[in-house]
């Protein structure tokens, strides 16, 4: 018998030998899973034992950056457990031995220097563009009139503008820089 025999007053146990895992909250949206969770997934990826699965949301953000990295190979399709975070209502994710990258959900310097990198790796050129041929800042936007949102978004921009035209590096005043919101399909 497992001990507690009733987790959490889950209706229902699942078990695994082990299991890694990066979910932290928001786990669904955008602005958390891809500068969150993607670069420590691909880290713990790079470092468990080949036949631990890890446990990500199944959702239309994680299958836009996660798709392509198991169809080109980088990802095992037996490395990746997709979960609907609905199917797991009243259920408990147990396991004898559970991998994760331990912080606050607030990504640091220390944790954020190494999973950055190797989010670089997989997703970047295999050579950095050019200063001189990047021609883009991308600016997330937050959904106006909610928890957390930007309500200073265009002094935000201005300053960033600011910045870039009074660059000491005349191939930054090439940039433009682009306001751009999730499509509601990634906010889900």
């Amino acid at each position: 018998a497992r001990w507690p025999p009733e987790p959490c007053r889950s209706r229902r146990l699942i078990h695994k030998r082990a299991v890694g895992t990066v979910t932290n909250v928001y786990p669904t949206a955008i602005g958390h899973f891809v500068p969150e969770q993607l670069p420590k997934l691909l880290m713990l990826n790079a470092s468990l034992p080949d036949d631990v699965p890890i446990l990500v949301p199944d959702c239309a953000v994680a299958r836009r950056y996660l798709d392509p990295l198991i169809a080109s190979g980088l990802f095992p399709k037996s490395r990746i457990w997709f979960q609907r975070l609905s199917a797991l209502t009243g259920a408990t994710i147990s396991a004898d031995l559970v991998y994760t990258i331990v912080n606050s959900h607030f990504s640091g310097p220390i944790e954020g220097d190494a999973s950055y990198r190797l989010a670089r790796a997989a997703f970047g050129a295999a050579t950095p563009l050019p200063m001189g041929e990047r021609t883009h800042v991308l600016v997330i936007k937050r959904q106006h009139g909610k928890a957390r949102a930007v309500d200073n978004s265009a002094a935000m921009i201005g300053a960033i503008e600011a910045a870039v035209a009074a660059a000491k590096d005349v191939r930054a005043t090439k940039l433009r820089v682009l306001e751009w919101k999730p499509d509601k399909e990634l906010r889900e």
